[in-house]
């Protein structure tokens, strides 16, 4: 439920008693719910009255998001970011856009297989494919088969037939992987604490006692921004703190540039 939406419904003829409650209810207003059932009884308890049929058929109808998101998964499709409604202009039929995956991980290789489909052969070695450059592919049939049994058990639950997502109107795919830029990935191993990690890849020669040397190494892959440059940013900003005697820009005590320390 947002603000504009209130105003939407006044416009229709809701109750501005209704409205007015719901404005000032923390629990309404910029709040999402899972289910219907819930947030009709979030509104009622705010309203303190109970709504008739055509007054909740009126409030889903107007409070129903189609961008609400991402949605963060353990699935192969990892997140999905809703982009709302494209259509050209008001009043014209909805065309809703989504990206699905923004994938990582061993999920890569998971929908690289997917890209030729069966019984073709690769045409194109993977270290000469230079699709990068070239632009996103429309993906194949077995592909898009995949991403909608996929949405469909992120959206509707696990047993759900890919028929409930509807056939996309248009899809593409890039593949980040492939030449020239070869873009991977990384992630922490099971049983290494994360902040002492961060905290002594910094400078690698205080991993053995006597040592010393001023080599450091910084980057997002050891931060807390693990894929943003701003993580390279904060752990280069840590070492001119920690070593060079450097005054932080900022106040980090509410944003530590690396994970602290649990020894200190």
């Amino acid at each position: 439920m947002t603000l504009r939406v209130l105003d939407a419904l006044a416009k229709a003829g809701f109750r501005a008693a209704y409205i007015a409650a719901m404005k000032n209810s923390t629990a309404i207003v910029e709040t999402p719910y899972a289910s219907a059932s819930d947030f009709i009884h979030a509104v009622e308890h705010a309203i303190q009255e109970r709504l008739t049929v055509k007054q909740e058929e009126q409030l889903l109808a107007a409070a129903k998001r189609n961008s609400i998101g991402p949605s963060v998964t353990d699935t192969p499709i990892r997140q999905v970011v809703y982009f709302g409604n494209n259509a050209r202009g008001e009043g014209q039929k909805p065309v809703f856009g989504l990206l699905a995956s923004y994938d990582d991980e061993m999920y890569t290789s998971f929908w690289q297989d997917l890209k030729l489909g069966p019984d073709r052969e690769r045409k194109i070695p993977i270290s000469d494919d230079m699709q990068p450059l070239d632009g996103p592919r429309e993906a194949p049939p077995i592909m898009v088969k995949m991403l909608r049994a996929q949405l469909a058990a992120v959206h509707f639950g696990p047993q759900s037939d890919y028929t409930a997502v509807p056939p996309p109107l248009e899809t593409r795919y890039m593949d980040w992987s492939l030449p020239p830029f070869n873009a991977g990935y990384h992630a922490y191993a099971s049983h290494y604490n994360v902040c002492d990690v961060q905290q002594k890849i910094r400078k690698p020669s205080q991993l053995i006692d006597g040592a010393d040397a001023d080599i450091f190494i910084v980057g997002e892959a050891y931060s807390n921004d693990q894929a943003w440059v701003e993580g390279a940013f904060c752990t280069a900003e840590s070492v001119l703190n920690d070593f060079f005697g450097v005054a932080p820009i900022i106040d980090n005590a509410n944003y530590p540039f690396i994970c602290p320390s649990r020894t200190k």
